[in-house]
């Protein structure tokens, strides 16, 4: 698994400069994912290599239209999101799986102009059932705007604490639907995905194994690792590999192209 190559001066100083910005606009995600996406905008050489962004945007360059997405752990579609700059700018397919009704309200809005997108307020695991899932619950906006992407079935794995304050009070528990990735993928009918993007607060190795890639070979695959103990990172690493994949990662997450 490799890493990221290291970032000339001028670009760290930059991207130190538009975290701070980023920071004072967390509060307003339309903003923030424009000042993203300007950030992300700017030519590699004056910000550094994006592992994420510049992979996407070759994507984009060389397919045009032709790409499906398939995204779990949807969140709002805006904010922090690796991927929905692409899918509006080339007006991708996609399916969207986002489990909290809440949040998936809001994505469903925030794509409502959007052609080609499918949507599943579901969750995803390793058999069809209803299962507990733990998130944060903000309607007042008190917290950041990234605490709405914490949601997990691991109880442990919600965080209790945010900007130093406790936010025990916040979490909430929720029954859910569950379903395999190829029950999801039967149920809406699709035989090809080439961009799957995974974002599932320490599951995400569980919904990874599991993906039928002998049957839709993505041509990439993102998914955070952060949460991911080594093992699990191995683990995932080998499924991977196995099936014809290149692996190169940063400090939160793990790109895996096709080779």
């Amino acid at each position: 698994m490799s890493l990221s190559p290291p970032r000339p001066p001028h670009a760290s100083l930059l991207r130190l400069a538009a975290r701070r910005i980023s920071h004072l606009l967390d509060a307003y995600p339309a903003a923030h994912g424009l000042l993203k996406s300007a950030f992300l905008s700017l030519p590699p050489a004056l910000r550094g290599r994006q592992m994420i962004w510049d992979t996407l945007a070759a994507l984009g360059k060389s397919r045009g239209q032709n790409v499906f997405v398939l995204q779990v752990g949807a969140n709002d579609g805006v904010h922090d999101d690796p991927v929905s700059h692409f899918i509006r700018k080339h007006h991708w397919s996609a399916l969207l799986v986002e489990p909290v009704p809440r949040i998936f309200a809001t994505l469903t809005q925030n794509y409502a102009n959007q052609p080609g997108i499918q949507f599943a307020n579901v969750a995803i695991s390793d058999r069809d059932e209803t299962k507990p899932f733990f998130f944060i619950d903000d309607p007042h906006h008190e917290l950041p705007a990234w605490a709405s992407e914490v949601g997990s079935f691991i109880h442990d794995l919600v965080t209790t604490h945010i900007s130093g304050r406790d936010v025990r009070s916040f979490i909430r528990e929720i029954q859910v639907p569950c379903l395999t990735p190829a029950s999801l993928l039967q149920q809406h009918q699709i035989q090809k995905v080439d961009v799957v993007v995974v974002d599932a607060q320490g599951y995400d190795d569980r919904i990874l194994l599991q993906l039928p890639l002998s049957s839709i070979r993505p041509v990439m695959i993102i998914f955070e690792h952060c949460l991911l103990s080594d093992t699990q990172r191995q683990t995932c690493q080998t499924f991977l590999n196995q099936h014809g994949y290149q692996l190169e990662s940063d400090r939160w997450d793990t790109l895996a192209t096709l080779s």
